[in-house]
């Protein structure tokens, strides 16, 4: 029972995410063909590194249940990320909305035809959300239960509470013409001070950036570079001459070189720059956008370019001074 409770439980939670992306179809069929698909996913990237690098049946298992549950996971976040695209986009237009309503109630139509003509092309994700709103009140549903649906099908803090203060003005006798008007000036004067605030923190974005696309790869690649100068200096002269003539000139030497191996500094790097350029998308998505997980569109590109840095570096200094120590 209790597996059951848990597995339904996550079934609305795919299934709300689902209407917060505007998406029509259950969860279940959602789940099925998503299923399917990270199956062949799977199997065809087990495939062909089976025949191409001939790597062992084992090992394709192993990869083959990986990727799999990664591949759905990865599929439930753009799922979360479209939702919360198309909230901020609602957002955006609904003060637009809000006033347009107020004009059709101000020229006499009656509420629930105010809402249905208000619902334009221009408004986006807004505009099907208005014509559902429009439909429901020409069909009998309240102005204030139409708004409170639209609330639920957007995932959006701003959405619900517009919703909120207007219903409640609407029970306290207020005149609704008036009460979008100031609602949409809250909302405006609400997006000028996130847009202030999101130029405030501007620098600290850059500086992030620049800190895990720049500055950690080009220090890990000369790091690397020196490590490997080391090393090859120490298997090219005797540690022992080195020692007496550090002696003689009153400097005391010990433990010249290295037990690291070029290979795998090259391999911890990697994993350094790929950790450190993720959680900075993360958090360069939390300051621009006001949530992390927008960050992994910003990770799609921060960790090559992470990469690709640091393999430059690695370049342009072999070619400039690895011919001095014979590279």
């Amino acid at each position: 029972m209790k597996n059951r409770s848990t597995k339904s439980k996550r079934i609305e939670k795919i299934q709300k995410l689902l209407i917060y992306a505007g998406k029509g179809y259950p969860a279940r069929k959602w789940l099925l063909n998503k299923s399917v698909f990270s199956f062949v996913v799977s199997a065809l990237l087990a495939l062909v590194l089976f025949f191409i690098t001939r790597i062992g049946i084992l090992t394709c298992a192993i990869l083959f249940a990986v990727v799999t549950p990664l591949v759905i996971l990865s599929s439930i976040l753009n799922l979360s990320i479209s939702a919360d695209k198309r909230a901020r986009a609602i957002e955006k237009m609904l003060p637009s909305a809000l006033q347009l309503i107020a004009a059709n109630i101000r020229a006499g139509m009656t509420p629930d035809r105010a809402i249905w003509l208000s619902a334009r092309p221009e408004f986006g994700q807004l505009e099907q959300e208005i014509k559902k709103a429009g439909s429901e009140t020409l069909g009998g549903t309240s102005i204030e239960n139409a708004f409170k649906n639209m609330s639920k099908r957007v995932k959006s803090r701003i959405l619900k509470r517009t919703v909120g203060l207007i219903v409640e003005g609407m029970n306290s006798g207020g005149e609704l013409a008036q009460l979008l008007t100031e609602t949409a000036a809250e909302i405006r004067a609400l997006d000028m001070l996130q847009k202030e605030m999101r130029a405030n923190v501007a620098m600290y974005s850059l500086f992030v950036v620049f800190a895990s696309l720049i500055g950690a790869p080009l220090l890990l690649g000369i790091s690397t570079f020196f490590v490997d100068m080391l090393t090859r200096l120490a298997s090219s002269i005797s540690i022992q001459t080195i020692a007496e003539q550090s002696r003689v000139a009153g400097i005391t030497l010990l433990g010249f070189g290295t037990s690291l191996t070029s290979e795998f500094l090259i391999k911890f790097s990697v994993v350094v720059i790929t950790i450190t350029t993720f959680f900075a998308a993360l958090l360069t998505g939390l300051i621009k956008k006001g949530n992390e997980k927008r960050g992994l569109e910003y990770a799609i590109t921060f960790v090559p370019i992470g990469l690709i840095v640091f393999f430059l570096v690695r370049y342009l200094i072999v070619r400039s001074f690895g011919s001095v120590i014979g590279f």
